[in-house]
């Protein structure tokens, strides 16, 4: 079975949350490029939201459903790809868990 950019979208940003991936992809300018990627809360500093309109409500993006935003281990900031671009996806660590850490047991 075939699975939608969306879907495939959805199975990388969850995989993303668990911990670091390896993802390859090919840039807008046609470069290569291999990221070291996650949204997991144990890597991605808070952010504050500090853009907003002038009657001071936050500002908040439209989600676009063929790209991907994480946040880069290597540049420490935040990154994006096209779904349809990906060359590779791999996750290196586990669920959520800081580099170096034991994983939680799975039985608890």
């Amino acid at each position: 079975m075939v699975l939608t950019v969306k879907e495939q979208r959805e199975q990388m940003m969850e995989e993303l949350r668990k911990g670091i991936c390896e993802v390859t992809f090919t840039k807008v300018n046609g470069d290569k490029r291999v990221a070291s990627a996650t949204l997991s809360t144990n890597h991605v500093p808070e952010q504050p939201n500090t853009a907003t309109y002038s009657d001071g409500q936050p500002k908040t993006r439209k989600v676009n459903e063929e790209t991907v935003v994480f946040w880069d281990m290597n540049k420490e900031g935040f990154r994006s790809f096209r779904v349809d671009s990906v060359i590779a996806f791999e996750r290196l660590t586990g669920v959520g868990v800081k580099d170096g850490e034991t994983q939680p047991d799975q039985n608890d």
